[in-house]
């Protein structure tokens, strides 16, 4: 009996030691599994990053601030390099590390490209409404006042019609109510939601009270002479563009309690000609421009800092270059726009230069400016804007594409503009992305159609075209 009960206890011994070894076998598995899994996805977070790099030059930022977000949070950097995650390029870093993927990280990263893109579309299809909602839930405020100076300009009048579309007034401040463009944008409903208010921005008192009567929560400064007048006239040139800049800053300052922030129209122009062996300039490089202008907008930038720095007042300076649409009819950069509407118009036109330049729809320049007012942002920082950088002859082909008649109405020079045509816009980007971008092809249809239109109404101005 004695004997039996001893083997019956070696046996459970036995048993016990057999199941503790296969519980330390089990955990093991899965500890593999889960260690497999964990490289999987570390290789997927290495060829984003990698993918990003090669197409951008730089990682991405550590946070993304994003207007379809509540104030205060934003998205992780990992955001911006999902959709990069299998986007491969033959030969790079990024291509060799993919070569590597065992199968199961292969599926992980299909899995989550797929979601982060259907992700990335949702927030692009969602930002500007988002953004817009923004502008009326600013805290402790029923509604955002938003008074420009310059509003009947190109941008300004597309900046009003983005506002006015979401619900929102605009108070325009100039020396004269010149309604020819923003009439170009709006019906007569809407143009009543456009409030004129007179005034000389060169004149810090009557900037300041105008801010104080409308109770503006945000300034859109866009007022300015452009190139010519100020290569005229260089005096005149620097009362608008610096001394009506520091008014507006005097003002923001004065009324620091009401307004939150101030956005202004640098340019492109602050960059000097293109060193072709340099790559894309970014916002931070040494600024050399050639012209007045350009020195003028210089000059705001490094008031517009020195603001904050003493102040504390925030503002975001912007760089346009060449903008084009409907309502861009005066500065030198016009011409794209010129050539568009004399086409529709039946009508021959010449550009005067050539070469590359930096085309930016003018829709998506005003939603720049949109976001640049409303997103989370504190401190002072001029960005660069970037656009479809091509050589006009491309720009003259696709127009010839889309409407044949050009192909006899248009020409062009070969003389290249001397300021750099590829700028790094990704700090614009990583601050109040994802920045609209619509395709050259796009951009030029679509204001073909709405000048074929306007002359079908008797309503297109031909007067620039001389």
């Amino acid at each position: 009996m004695r004997g039996r009960l001893i083997l019956v206890g070696v046996g459970l011994i036995v048993a016990a030691v057999g199941f503790s070894w296969l519980v330390v076998g089990v955990q093991a598995a899965r500890q593999a599994v889960r260690r497999s899994q964990c490289i999987g996805q570390l290789k997927f977070i290495g060829v984003a990053l990698l993918n990003y790099q090669d197409r951008y030059g730089s990682f991405p930022t550590g946070a993304i601030p994003n207007p379809g977000l509540p104030p205060g949070r934003r998205l992780s950097w990992i955001v911006a390099s999902w959709v990069l995650a299998d986007n491969s390029v033959a030969g790079t870093p990024a291509e060799r590390t993919l070569s590597s993927l065992t199968a199961r990280s292969t599926s992980f990263v299909t899995r989550l490209a797929r979601r982060s893109l259907k992700h990335s579309r949702r927030l692009a299809a969602a930002s500007r409404a988002a953004m817009r909602a923004r502008i009326s839930e600013t805290p402790g405020r029923l509604r955002v006042r938003v008074l420009m100076t310059g509003g009947y300009g190109c941008i300004g009048s597309w900046v009003a019609r983005q506002l006015i579309e979401t619900g929102e007034e605009v108070w325009i401040y100039d020396l004269k109510e010149d309604t020819h463009r923003i009439d170009l944008l709006l019906d007569a409903k809407q143009r009543g939601r456009v409030h004129f208010v007179g005034g000389d921005v060169s004149d810090p008192a009557s900037v300041r009270g105008a801010v104080e009567s409308v109770g503006a929560t945000h300034l859109l400064h866009l007022a300015g002479l452009q190139t010519p007048t100020c290569r005229a006239d260089p005096v005149l040139g620097a009362k608008v563009n610096v001394i009506g800049t520091l008014a507006v800053f005097e003002a923001a300052k004065a009324l620091k309690g009401q307004v939150e922030r101030v956005v202004y129209a640098s340019s492109a122009a602050v960059h000097g000609p293109a060193d072709a062996e340099s790559g894309p300039l970014g916002d931070e490089v040494r600024l050399a421009p050639l012209s007045h202008y350009g020195a003028y907008k210089v000059c705001n930038e490094l008031n517009a800092r020195v603001y904050w720095l003493e102040n504390g007042v925030s503002s975001v300076g912007l760089r346009p270059w060449t903008v084009y649409g409907v309502g861009r009819d005066f500065g030198m950069t016009s011409e794209p726009t010129k050539a568009i509407k004399a086409v529709a118009a039946g009508r021959s036109y010449a550009i005067s230069y050539g070469g590359l330049q930096d085309l930016q729809y003018v829709g998506d320049v005003a939603d720049t400016f949109l976001r640049a007012l409303t997103a989370p942002f504190e401190g002072a920082d001029a960005f660069n804007v970037r656009g479809a950088v091509e050589p006009i002859e491309s720009f003259v082909s696709i127009l010839r594409a889309i409407a044949p008649e050009a192909s006899r109405l248009i020409t062009h020079g070969d003389r290249q503009l001397p300021i750099a045509f590829d700028l790094d816009d990704s700090r614009l980007d990583a601050q109040f992305g994802p920045i609209p971008r619509t395709s050259l092809r796009d951009g030029i249809a679509e204001t073909y159609r709405r000048f074929v239109a306007l002359q079908a109404e008797g309503r297109l101005d031909l007067s620039d075209l001389g």
